[in-house]
C-alpha cells in the first residue's frame, strides 16, 4: 500500500492497492496531500485530472432515463384521400367521403373544379391524427406535449398520464394568426416532445466524457 489514505475507487468496499492506484494515476504524491487535506473517512469525493487550468464545469452530467424512447416517427393520418372514379364526369374520394367534378369551359382549355371538402365548416381536409405514444411507454415518462403550429398560430396540448398508443386529432379552424381565413393549402409544424425527469448519467470508458468538460 502507498502512504496516505486508504482509496476504493471501483465501489466495491475495499482498499485499492498500489496497482490499481496506479492504474488511475494516483500517485503517492497525491495521496499524501490528500492526506494533509483532512479527507473524512466514508465519503465519496470527485476526482478529475486537468490537462491545463481553465473553467471547468466539474458537475456531473444529467440527461433522460435510461428507459427513455423517442416519441414514434410518423406524419399522421390526414390529407388527400384516395379518389374512387366512376363512369360519370365526377368522382369521390371514398375515405373522406367527398364528391369532386372538373367542368370545362368551351374554348378557353381550362376548367373548373368543384370539390365537396372545401365548402366552409368542413373539417375533414384541415384535420391530421398526430401518434403521441408507441406501444410500450416508459415506466420514467412523465408527460407527452403535442404543438402544431398553422400560420403563426400555435396550440399545445399535455397528456399525463400517458397509455399506449396514444393518439392526438388537431383540427385547423381554416384562419391565418390575424384571423382571416386562408384560401388554399398551407403547411402545419408539428413537434411531439415526451417530458421525462433528468438523471445522472453514468461513467464508461468506451463512452464520451460526461463530466469534467472546459
Amino acid at each position: 500500500m502507498l502512504p496516505g489514505p486508504s482509496l476504493d475507487t471501483d465501489g466495491d468496499g475495499q482498499a485499492d492497492d498500489a496497482a490499481s492506484l496506479a492504474a488511475a494515476g494516483i500517485t503517492a504524491g497525491e495521496l499524501a496531500s490528500l492526506g494533509k487535506r483532512g479527507i473524512a473517512p466514508g465519503k465519496s469525493y470527485l476526482r478529475v485530472p486537468m490537462a491545463h487550468f481553465s473553467a471547468w464545469d466539474l458537475n456531473w452530467a444529467f440527461g433522460p432515463p435510461f428507459d427513455s424512447v423517442f416519441p414514434p416517427n410518423g406524419d399522421g393520418k390526414g390529407g388527400p384521400g384516395i379518389p374512387c372514379f366512376g363512369s360519370g364526369g365526377s368522382w369521390f374520394e371514398c375515405e373522406r367521403r367527398t364528391l369532386a367534378e372538373d367542368l370545362p369551359l368551351v374554348g378557353t382549355g381550362v376548367v373548373l373544379h368543384y370539390h365537396s371538402d372545401r365548402m366552409p365548416g368542413r373539417k375533414d381536409a384541415r384535420t391530421v391524427t398526430v401518434p403521441v405514444t408507441g406501444a410500450v411507454v416508459p415506466a420514467s415518462a412523465k408527460r407527452a406535449e403535442v404543438s402544431v403550429t398553422v400560420l403563426g398560430v400555435t396550440e399545445t396540448t399535455t397528456f399525463a398520464p400517458l397509455t399506449p398508443n396514444l393518439t392526438h386529432t388537431f383540427s385547423w379552424n381554416g384562419k391565418d394568426a390575424y384571423g382571416r381565413d386562408w384560401p388554399g393549402q398551407t403547411v402545419a409544424k408539428v413537434r411531439v416532445a415526451l417530458a421525462y425527469d433528468g438523471v445522472y448519467q453514468t461513467c464508461a470508458a468506451s463512452a464520451p466524457t460526461a463530466t469534467a468538460r472546459p
